[in-house]
């Protein structure tokens, strides 16, 4: 069953709140029609959203999910006519398919459909294509291409055919850490339902997905997102609707792992967010929801909740080094993970790529580097933060006045690749926690440490001896560029936690191709403990992150 909202909202409200949502938003489709009392919106319209959405890249042999959404027209009634999608490969040849022709009166909070193009008769290439979805409205006919947001630019919306899959090594499964769902829905924004979520998935080469809406939202009621429903109703249908989606009879989709975004409190009493992955308890956490006046101060602690989550889940800092704006850090006491907030032994790690290679990934890896040379093992992975964008990022830059678009924080661009002993909710949630897994916007990656007794460790585990042979494994394709720069990295831990150590070890290469490699390297241990870990990029500015294997002298 596919949730539908069913909001009946007035459609004003006061200022402070409104800023709130719009500073403790993520990366939404975006709601125009709340609008504070008096003051004019250059973005309001008296049409219901209307937007199309598809993904970014298409693995071969997929066909193309084309997701139509239409939204609020319980408040903004119409008459959907045709939907069209016109259609240029590579910048040639124009071709066109009438997806919908079938007049359907609108009245209802929350429309969606997914529709199908089979691309097997097209090469490999970009495809850009122009939704044009046809309306009547009080006696007029309006087209709108692609999206009707004022400020905009509606352009098309490319996909990448690609000529090969995802890297792929022995055992790798890829998927997003960090996405988030219709089960969130507030005064600026909304998100994609599940089942297309994971239509979209499966289109870009992903196994799995970790739903992860936030806390704050998935305790309101479903017909208020300003008041809490003491039933919990919106998160027990959220769960039901994830374990439905993962039903064998669904066939072989994408793993839906389910999970919650919680705002909890740092050292310093500021808002951080964690993920919180296959815990069938709800935890609270409303710091920053901006459901109340000036109450920001969250249920929960970093510790208190580390305490509170049980084996069978995985506890991740989500996006722990994004900076923060200085008006969100005022409005809603948002802060940043801090080196202290990280050390909790039930920590399994941090989600330092968030949807793109930028600032605050490189200090999230420095924030994980820091951990690791003081001896700390933590493990890193990947997300987007996709909240509905399979294809482009729409959202409102400032309030009722500017729209922003970018082609960051989209569904499965930055993914978690897992290795693990079958294609299974279970080996997969499991080889996550055990940290045996890399970050990756391009390239695929693995590596083993091999002791004198033949012992094997993987990565994101622990092996003692003396002399140790190192063989990692590399894979791009040509969608993401060659082999380019291949590191081995040797840290050293110093406990006292003085400085960050390491060193870039020499090593044999046997390079099969320009996208694909092997390297060898013996290592004789004189030190009592140090870490492995690789770096890859390829010519094109792709680039992985292993996880580590740590070396202790026996």
């Amino acid at each position: 069953m596919i949730w539908e909202h069913s909001f009946y909202l007035n459609h004003s409200g006061n200022l402070f709140q409104w800023t709130c949502y719009l500073f403790s938003a993520g990366f939404f489709y975006a709601e125009i029609h709340y609008q504070f009392k008096g003051i004019y919106s250059r973005l309001k319209h008296l049409f219901p959203e209307i937007l199309a959405d598809a993904p970014h890249r298409l693995e071969p042999g997929q066909k193309l999910p084309v997701l139509v959404i239409i939204k609020d027209a319980h408040l903004f009634p119409i008459e959907l006519r045709t939907i069209r999608v016109d259609f240029k490969l590579n910048g040639e040849g124009l071709s066109h398919k009438i997806l919908f022709d079938n007049s359907l009166k609108l009245d209802s909070p929350f429309w969606h459909r997914q529709f199908w193009l089979d691309p097997s008769g097209m090469n490999t290439g970009t495809i850009e294509l122009n939704v044009t979805i046809t309306i009547r409205h009080k006696k007029k006919i309006y087209n709108f291409q692609n999206d009707n947001y004022t400020g905009t630019s509606h352009a098309p919306l490319c996909v990448k055919i690609s000529s090969s899959k995802l890297p792929c090594l022995p055992g790798l499964f890829y998927g997003d850490l960090h996405t988030h769902s219709n089960y969130t829905s507030d005064q600026v924004e909304f998100g994609a339902p599940l089942p297309a979520i994971q239509e979209a998935a499966e289109a870009v080469g992903l196994s799995f997905v970790a739903v992860t809406d936030h806390s704050y939202d998935l305790d309101d009621f479903i017909d208020n997102y300003i008041k809490n429903d003491p039933k919990l109703t919106k998160w027990k249908r959220f769960r039901k609707e994830l374990s439905q989606l993962n039903k064998p009879s669904n066939g072989k989709k994408p793993i839906m792992i389910s999970g919650e975004e919680v705002t909890v409190r740092n050292r310093r009493n500021r808002n951080v967010h964690f993920l919180i992955l296959n815990d069938p308890r709800f935890h609270k956490g409303s710091g920053d929801g901006a459901e109340k006046w000036f109450k920001f101060y969250s249920e929960s602690s970093i510790p208190d909740l580390l305490q509170k989550i049980p084996d069978t889940a995985a506890a991740i800092a989500a996006h722990p080094a994004v900076p923060v704006p200085k008006l969100e850090s005022i409005l809603i006491n948002r802060g940043k993970w801090e080196m202290q907030d990280i050390l909790h032994k039930n920590l399994s790690g941090l989600q330092i790529l968030n949807g793109a290679i930028d600032q605050g990934f490189i200090d999230g890896l420095r924030l994980w580097k820091w951990s690791l040379a003081r001896g700390y093992k933590k493990y890193i992975y990947a997300g987007t933060d996709a909240h509905g964008n399979f294809n482009r990022y729409r959202q409102v830059r400032f309030p009722f006045f500017k729209m922003h678009e970018k082609n960051s924080q989209i569904l499965g661009k930055t993914r978690t690749g897992v290795f693990a002993d079958s294609f299974s909710f279970e080996a997969i949630l499991n080889a996550l926690k055990r940290g045996r897994c890399f970050i990756t916007d391009g390239p695929a990656l693995n590596f083993t440490a091999q002791n004198e007794n033949r012992e094997i460790a993987e990565m994101g585990s622990t092996i003692s001896g003396g002399t140790f042979e190192i063989q990692a494994d590399f894979k791009s394709t040509p969608e993401f560029g060659k082999l380019h720069k291949i590191k081995l990295l040797l840290g050293k831990i110093d406990r006292s936690g003085a400085k960050i150590q390491e060193t870039q070890l020499r090593f044999q290469e046997r390079k099969e191709s320009n996208f694909r490699s092997r390297i060898f390297r013996k290592i004789e241990l004189s030190r009592k403990e140090v870490y492995l870990r690789l770096e890859a990029a390829t010519d094109t500015g792709k680039a992985s992150f292993s996880n580590p294997i740590w070396l202790e002298l026996k």
